[in-house]
């Protein structure tokens, strides 16, 4: 068994690394619990996490995703959905598409208008319900890791979900299990290149619950990571404009 199959359902360490399980004290700002947590560097991987995760999570519920129906959200989404379709088009017949964690629904609205098979995961009930109703959209609630569902889709999409995973190889392992052999895990993600930015006081550090972003990565830990469980990175796209990168992993053969 890998360390990443161990690591699932184990509690870690304060200092330990959640993606390559490596010891670091390199700390990068202070936040929270009157500066009492800090940010660390990971010296193997590159992951940016938390020192531990004995704090209260943020609740992810219809409070919190009514903020990103914003004319810029609205338009972001649109962009983005227009350059998904693309990039997917030519086998357009074959797609299943899992959205996760989509907050205000548009994606997947605008995806489904298009003419694509695509479901949102979304965490929390009353957002769900909300987004079902109100957009009428195809969606499910529940929790990406725990919900159990056969590897039927061909794509899925996270924007700016796996930052908020305290153990973020269990997502991904989660990811794997829900694609079909081949299938594109496509994600948007920080981008700790930028943190040079801003420093302690970069930008996603500085989210409206401290706890919020608990793991970021650069393309770096997604090549670590890729090489331990079994994906290939396909595509890399950077965004400065937000200081983040786009990263496509297929699902190789078992």
């Amino acid at each position: 068994m890998s360390l990443f199959n161990k690591q699932k359902n184990t509690k870690r360490k304060k200092g330990v690394c959640p993606v390559c399980r490596e010891k670091n004290d390199v700390v990068l700002n202070k936040i929270g619990m009157d500066g009492k947590l800090k940010r660390l560097l990971c010296k193997k991987c590159r992951c940016v996490y938390l020192e531990h995760d004995d704090f209260e999570p943020p609740v992810y519920n219809m409070q919190y995703n009514s903020e990103f129906f914003r004319p810029t959200d609205i338009r972001k989404a649109g962009i983005k959905a227009c350059e998904i379709a693309q990039f997917i088009r030519e086998k357009k017949e074959h797609q299943k598409i899992l959205e996760v964690g989509g907050g205000n629904g548009l994606f997947t609205m605008l995806m489904g208008a298009m003419g694509f098979d695509i479901t949102l995961l979304e965490i929390e009930m009353s957002t769900a319900i909300h987004l079902k109703e109100v957009i009428g959209i195809n969606v499910m609630a529940g929790r990406f890791e725990d919900v159990i569902l056969d590897p039927i889709f061909t794509f899925i999409y996270a924007a700016h979900v796996i930052e908020h995973c305290i153990n973020p190889i269990k997502f991904l392992q989660s990811a794997k299990d829900k694609l079909k052999p081949k299938g594109l895990l496509y994600l948007e993600t920080p981008d700790t290149q930028y943190i040079t930015r801003g420093g302690p006081e970069w930008k996603h550090f500085r989210t409206r619950n401290n706890y919020e972003h608990v793991c970021m990565f650069t393309e770096y830990t997604f090549q670590y990571i890729a090489d331990k469980m079994g994906f290939k990175i396909m595509r890399v796209c950077e965004n400065p404009g937000y200081d983040s990168v786009d990263i496509v992993l297929r699902k190789e053969n078992e």
